[in-house]
């Protein structure tokens, strides 16, 4: 079964409008001017998706056998012992720059992918920066640690080692309990219960992350905060910093899709960094034209660039010999359903003129990727390919059209000056391109998708020239932001 997507919106705001005592549910979690249930809309919201695909409860229920609590617990004591041994580090050093990131390592390095710009940085500058990182569990969690060969604080040790007290559990079924859910069908009622549950249980979890978290800061010389926007993971850590008087930093890392649905609450409780920084003057006006919790912190919104290493592929004219055929990339793209794309797909192979590359992801299993895209007839198709992620940017060069919905990806092929087809389809896409004509749109009816995808094809190289230009007016630099930050920590005029 796929997510649900139009659904999942709708459920996530009745979940959000429920009342304990007569006050809003965001209410009742407020944290000095900041509510944390605010804190859990990414988390509530992957639940709701889960649960859109077969209306199953049992989806928040936490299922671990004894050896699987055994080896997180065992996981637990090596990651708070690297911990400790990160935290004298990082005070013996008076180490003045703090990162956050995911335990991933871009290929051929020790860094973070998202945050190679930022880190390597500071690693030329000779400037100490201590890491917080949210580790995934088994072969993975060990293969990183040995690759990287550095102390880090790993974030996920509170929910190892600090077990949801019963005393707690009690008490919040209680309150769970009294809260009316007249407004849900029976089964969302079991399924609402289950996900309140899970939520009580987190944000007891974030208030003892922030406590941890400022006391980590108040006994070390940490000065800024830097990151990109997870917002999983990241608010504990910016309360936190606001509090101990650390400014914090965050860099944009993608095209803002992940933002859909989950702004909606009053914007002045959602926390926010010192300094939100975006790609280019594209971003910086558009996103606070899209979100109403960008246009509360509109004045914090800066020109930064990419904090990740973007693709090398030149925007210069290619003399290509001119062919029938055409060749579709396809970055493989997590939200949306087989419903949605496979019958683009279908309808490009029908054409013996047109081939596909499904560009996969590194964090989705391969199998269910290419069963989403094609199904169980691609093993008949020599015009399918499948790209691993390190060959990104050589079927990028190579490619007529870049294909999908709503992918960060999208716009990266703008910026290669590759002609960009958007599948129309029932998904909410957050920045619609094709209404500011940046891109194309293709449909199922009318002409042939083959026709339309040979006219995108022939996109005049002058238009793409234009269409990047307009997407990456004003691009910043991540490497000169950094070094400005650094520089000026305590200067009021950069924060």
């Amino acid at each position: 079964m796929q997510t649900d997507i139009e659904y999942s919106v709708r459920l996530l705001k009745k979940v959000n409008s429920l009342e304990i005592g007569g006050r809003r549910i965001d209410d009742y979690f407020m944290i000095d001017d900041y509510s944390l249930w605010s804190f859990q809309q990414f988390f509530i919201f992957t639940q709701i998706k889960e649960y859109s695909k077969n209306r199953d409860a049992s989806v928040c229920v936490k299922r671990k056998n004894f050896f699987s609590k055994t080896a997180i617990l065992m996981i637990g004591i090596v990651q708070l012992g690297v911990s400790l041994l990160a935290f004298i580090k990082t005070r013996l050093y008076h180490t003045p720059v703090l990162t956050f990131g995911s335990d991933s390592l871009k290929l051929g390095t020790r860094l973070n992918p998202r945050l190679f710009n930022i880190v390597s940085t500071l690693e030329d500058d000779g400037v100490e920066y201590s890491e917080i990182i949210h580790a995934y569990s088994g072969k993975e969690f060990f293969k990183n640690f040995f690759k990287r060969r550095r102390f880090v604080f790993y974030y996920d040790v509170v929910s190892h080692l600090f077990p949801y007290q019963r005393s707690v559990r009690i008490a919040n079924e209680k309150i769970i309990e009294n809260i009316s859910l007249d407004m849900f069908s029976q089964g969302e009622k079991e399924f609402v219960k289950q996900l309140l549950d899970r939520v009580f249980e987190n944000v007891w979890i974030s208030q003892i992350k922030i406590r941890l978290i400022r006391f980590f800061l108040r006994y070390t010389k940490i000065k800024v905060f830097i990151s990109v926007d997870d917002v999983r993971l990241v608010n504990e850590i910016l309360y936190a910093c606001k509090k101990e008087g650390v400014k914090t930093c965050i860099f944009q890392h993608s095209n803002f899709d992940y933002l859909f649905g989950l702004d909606a609450l009053s914007p002045e409780k959602y926390i926010f960094p010192d300094i939100f920084f975006v790609w280019n003057a594209y971003w910086e006006k558009r996103i606070s034209e899209l979100s109403p919790l960008y246009t509360y912190y509109k004045n914090r919104i800066k020109i930064g660039g990419r904090p990740y290493k973007s693709p090398e592929i030149s925007c210069v004219q290619r003399n290509k010999i001119q062919t029938n055929n055409t060749h579709v990339l396809i970055p493989y793209e997590v939200n949306v359903t087989e419903e949605q794309v496979r019958p683009y797909v279908q309808a490009m192979l029908a054409s013996d003129a047109v081939s596909v590359s499904l560009l996969l992801r590194g964090d989705v299993g391969r199998d269910k990727q290419i069963e989403k895209y094609f199904g169980s007839y691609i093993i008949k198709n020599n015009r399918v390919h499948i790209v691993d992620p390190i060959k990104k940017d050589e079927y990028m060069a190579e490619a007529d059209v870049v294909a999908g919905v709503y992918s960060g990806f999208l716009d990266e092929a703008i910026e290669a000056c590759k002609p960009v087809a958007i599948f129309d389809t029932d998904y909410p896409i957050f920045n619609k391109m094709h209404e500011t004509g940046i891109v194309q749109i293709v449909t199922l009816t009318g002409d042939t998708l083959e026709t339309q995808l040979i006219m995108i094809k022939n996109t005049p190289h002058q238009l793409l020239e234009e269409r990047k230009k307009n997407l990456c007016k004003g691009t910043g630099d991540a490497r000169s932001v950094t070094r400005l930050v650094v520089r000026n920590i305590n200067n009021p005029v950069v924060f």
